[in-house]
């Protein structure tokens, strides 16, 4: 089944990449940082990388046996000294649930707090579905919103809580998928559906409570999210335009642009992007 999953959402990321990668995208006047330039920036952090002031998790996105985890590491860790960096993916979970407690499982195993009921603090950048994880495993688990595998249930309360400081998401549906239809055989998919009630209560809990930073980026022409849904009403979304020859959502771990910015973020550096942010252009 697994093999069959994946070889159906490879032929899906192809031809999506084939339908958005035909032509350059725009440019956001509040985040005009080139690809060329971003590398240059990437290139120039790496030659001289610095300590942040908390470990730093890494989220995969839906579906993903590690690509995308251990391709936003592996462009954010040169960046970075002295300061442990744990990349983590989700591919084979079945809720939001089971990936929250595999996320404080492996936090915990790594570095371990002595509270008892939240993880020592941390930093988040997160592709994808991994943005919706961070922000699930942040609730503490008594009050966390019922998933479709554990409707009317509630999620195990020995799980400790995710404690973040700052969370960067990446093409992350906070408003739903517009493709996740698509995925109505997985529970996580169902689950991120636009105005399901997993993500109404997501955003509910998240404008009641200030429990971390929140900073959201996307890129155009994203047809499996739609730009539009990559962040929650009332923050801004840091958008790019897609490049040359990738797609808006697939990829986009890799964009230079984003993550020089998030880099330059998490290393108390000025950022790129300017307030206020622009607003993400009609389609």
């Amino acid at each position: 089944m697994n093999r069959f999953i994946s070889s159906w959402m490879g032929i899906l990321s192809t031809c999506l990449i084939a339908l958005g990668g035909c032509a350059k995208g725009r440019t956001n006047p509040s985040f005009p940082l080139t690809v060329k330039k971003a590398k240059h920036e990437l290139d120039l952090m790496a030659a001289s990388p610095k300590p942040i002031p908390r470990p730093l998790i890494i989220l995969g996105g839906w579906m993903d046996p590690g690509f995308s985890s251990e391709g936003l590491n592996n462009l954010i860790k040169p960046a970075i000294t002295e300061t442990p960096i744990i990349a983590i993916a989700f591919f084979g979970s079945s809720s939001f649930n089971e990936s929250a407690n595999k996320l404080i499982q492996q936090l915990e195993s790594q570095i371990p707090s002595d509270d008892p009921n939240q993880t020592v603090e941390v930093d988040v950048v997160a592709y994808s579905m991994g943005g919706l994880i961070a922000r699930y495993a942040a609730i503490p688990p008594q009050w966390a919103p019922n998933t479709t595998t554990n409707f009317g249930s509630t999620p195990t309360s020995s799980r400790k809580r995710l404690n973040i400081k700052n969370l960067y998401t990446i093409c992350t549906p906070h408003q739903g998928a517009a493709l996740a239809w698509l995925g109505s055989f997985d529970p996580n998919a169902r689950d991120m559906k636009v105005n399901s009630d997993f993500l109404i209560a997501l955003d509910k809990d998240y404008s009641s409570n200030s429990r971390f930073n929140l900073r959201a980026y996307a890129r155009l022409d994203d047809l499996i999210v739609g730009e539009q849904n990559t962040a929650p009403n009332d923050i801004p979304t840091h958008w790019v335009g897609r490049s040359l020859m990738g797609g808006g959502h697939f990829l986009a771990d890799q964009d230079p642009r984003i993550i020089a910015d998030i880099l330059r973020n998490l290393r108390s550096e000025p950022a790129y992007t300017t307030f206020p942010s622009s607003p993400v252009p009609a389609r």
